[in-house]
């Protein structure tokens, strides 16, 4: 995450928030800071550790190759719940699962996303279909 952002060091950026306040309208003033203060929320959220990028938000379509009894394809799988376990977000669980080649039965599972994202689950149809196969040429 730190990858995204300059690390200013508190001096620089109180340093630019007074030459940017100086050249403003009056009346941007106090918008311009609440998103000065609002980004440095986010900068202290990175540095300590407490912001944490998600790989796909709720509502998301994710794709999981399949194989049951011979037959084969990609699961369209909506996100509908990230829970957090331990301090860690490590589960994924899913609902409304579909395929264009079957109908599943399950309508709840959960994965571990560290586990998971680009190996069993993948955000792209295009990846999924890509390890299924891989898979048949296991």
């Amino acid at each position: 995450m730190s990858d995204y952002i300059k690390k200013l060091t508190d001096e620089e950026l109180n340093d630019f928030t007074q030459r940017v306040v100086v050249q403003l309208e009056p009346n941007l003033t106090q918008q311009v800071m609440s998103i000065i203060y609002e980004l440095s929320q986010y900068r202290d959220k990175i540095k300590n550790g407490t912001l944490m990028e998600l790989p796909c938000k709720v509502g998301q379509w994710v794709y999981v190759p399949w194989c049951w009894d011979g037959e084969q394809g990609v699961a369209n799988v909506r996100v509908e719940e990230i829970h957090f376990y331990d301090t860690q977000m490590h589960y994924m669980f899913f609902i409304d699962m579909e395929s264009d080649d079957r109908s599943f039965d399950q309508e709840f599972g959960g994965w571990k996303i560290d586990e998971s994202i680009g190996k069993t689950v993948f955000l792209t149809k295009a990846e999924a279909e890509n390890k299924l196969e891989e898979l048949r040429g296991e």
